[in-house]
């Protein structure tokens, strides 16, 4: 599951046979942020990226870059068991 804002990575993850996900964080794009500035709080969105693991049945591999970067890691420190190294 990659939080990048663009799918440049995804021929690369491609050849490797991995399925690439690029998720649409809260507040950005289509998605409606909510009202309170906690929601953009990196452990709110490191919950989100929890949570579609759970919904899409996976337990990814996390990368991200900048803000990316530091949720991916609050998804990792929230749920250790629920993605990979």
């Amino acid at each position: 599951m990659a939080l990048v804002p663009t799918s440049a990575p995804g021929e690369r993850v491609r050849k490797h046979r991995h399925t690439l996900h690029l998720m649409d964080l809260r507040g950005r794009n289509e998605t409606d942020g909510g009202p309170h500035a906690t929601a953009y709080r990196r452990e709110e969105l490191g919950e989100d990226v929890v949570a579609l693991a759970g919904a899409l049945g996976t337990r990814p591999h996390l990368a991200g870059h900048s803000m990316g970067g530091r949720i991916a890691r609050g998804a990792a420190l929230a749920a250790p068991r629920r993605s990979r190294p």
